[in-house]
Formats: C-alpha cells, structure tokens, sequence
C-alpha cells in the first residue's frame, strides 16, 4: 500500500477514536416512562392507533419498529402520536439523555397515554472531617448537620460540599455522586490563627508575608485577622501588640511607618 494512504488512514483513525471519545465523555441522564394505559375511543382513521405523550424533557422525539404515520405537537409539553395499530416498540429519544424504548400496546381507534420523565437515581455521601464537628453546606445550602455525617438518600450527579468550623479555614469540595454507590470524603481542615497589631501613631501600613506570593499590606490597627497556620520560624516586629490567643505558626511582618514619622 502506498505509504501516503497509510499516514492518511492511521491519523483518520485517530480522529474516529478521538471524536468517539470525546462524544462519550458527556454524563448522560435517563429516561423513565409512566404507562397511564389505553382510554376513550375515537373516532377516525380505523388503521391508525394513537399514542399520546406528556413530558417535562423538551425537544422529545419517538420512533417505532412498525412506522410512525405522523407527530402532532402543538401544545407544549405534549405530542399526539399516530401509530400503525397493535404492538409497537416504541423508543423515545432526547438531546443530553439516554434513549429508552418501550413495548406499548396501541389499538386501532384508540388513544394510548404515556408520560416520560427525568429519571432520578439516588446515592449515599458520608462526610468527615478532622477536626469533626464542621458544619456541612450543600450546594449553597446550610444542611444543618454537622461532620462526620451520612447522606442516605442524595440525587445522583454534581454536589458542592464546604466545611466551615471557627478557627479553620473553610473547605471546598466538588463531586460526583453515582446512583446506589457510597461515596466519603474525609477533609483535614487548615487551622487559622488571629493577629491584633497596634501602633503609635496609627496607620502605618503592615506588609504580612514580604516577598512572597501571599504578601498582603494592611494599615494599622489590626483587630483579629485570620492567618493560615504557618511554620515559618522568623519574625521582624516593631512597636507592636500581638494578640497570640489561637495564633498557629509565626509570620513575618514589615512595617513601613508614613513620610515624616521617626522609626524606632
């Protein structure tokens, strides 16, 4: 075989693996379908069956192993489906949504009703954190509970759990909850200390963690502000009044005093 159509055909085949894999990374949701069964006769056509679906899922499309005569969907939310009579496979289709088919019963001159919905499938979250006791919010919500802590019935999908409790830092975490799966997180949580700082006269501006890229400056006084936990052993602390009460870890400071003022 020429080499060219050889390079050609292997990177087409990358391509075809690549795009296969990048349709599948999409999570899709299920359907599920509620069967009302077979109601009011009516009058019309007697070779056509007529099967009426409501949903919540927009865009709702249907095939059937017997033919589809045609679909009416004027009204939001409901589509009138006329079918060739007796047993029909019928498999209901939507964008973002794995397909799902049905053997359905339709008779000729009579209206068959089905409702598809979003299937919602359950999982179980255990949250627990050191130390315990952190409140637990939810998807921007305060559940009211408090680590460690088991979610028994938690819908399957995305959540955002963030962990607060005095004196640490808050926590974040983003996962992925599977249907009939226990899923545990366990969070070391990062101990914060308080500084006060004093000086006179006031304002002189505090430069917290110099040269590095968590340097901030603030301007005095400084009442109780939160500082990560540290081990950093040096310290430059001029004409100042610490608070050490839950302090973790030492910081270095800098202070730069306004034009005119003296420096000790």
């Amino acid at each position: 075989m020429n080499p060219t159509k050889n390079v050609l055909l292997t990177v087409l085949s990358v391509v075809i693996l690549c795009s296969a894999s990048l349709g599948h990374a999409e999570l899709l949701q299920e359907m599920g379908m509620i069967d009302h069964g077979i109601t009011t006769a009516v009058e019309g056509d007697p070779h056509v069956g007529i099967l009426i679906v409501t949903s919540v899922i927009p865009e709702l499309s249907f095939a059937s192993n017997m033919g589809i005569i045609r679909v009416d969907d004027s009204t939001s939310g409901k589509w009138i489906v006329y079918l060739h009579p007796g047993t029909n496979i019928i498999t209901f289709m939507a964008e973002r949504y794995k397909s799902v088919s049905r053997r359905l019963v339709v008779p000729k001159k009579k209206v068959h009703t089905v409702e598809v919905k979003p299937l919602i499938r359950y999982g179980m979250l255990t949250v627990e954190s050191n130390p315990p006791g952190a409140r637990i919010f939810l998807d921007g919500e305060d559940t009211g509970k408090q680590t460690p802590y088991f979610f028994e019935n938690l819908k399957a999908g995305p959540h955002l759990v963030v962990l607060k409790i005095d004196d640490y830092q808050r926590d974040t975490s983003r996962l992925n909850v599977k249907p009939e799966v226990v899923l545990r997180i366990n969070r070391t949580l990062q101990a914060v200390g308080y500084l006060s700082v004093n000086t006179v006269p006031s304002a002189a501006s505090v430069v917290i963690e110099k040269g590095t890229d968590e340097a901030i400056t603030v301007t005095t006084p400084i009442k109780k502000m939160a500082l990560k936990e540290k081990a950093n052993k040096t310290a430059a602390l001029v004409t100042t009044l610490i608070n050490q009460k839950n302090t973790h870890g030492t910081h270095t400071l800098e202070f730069c005093y306004p034009e005119g003022w003296a420096r000790p």
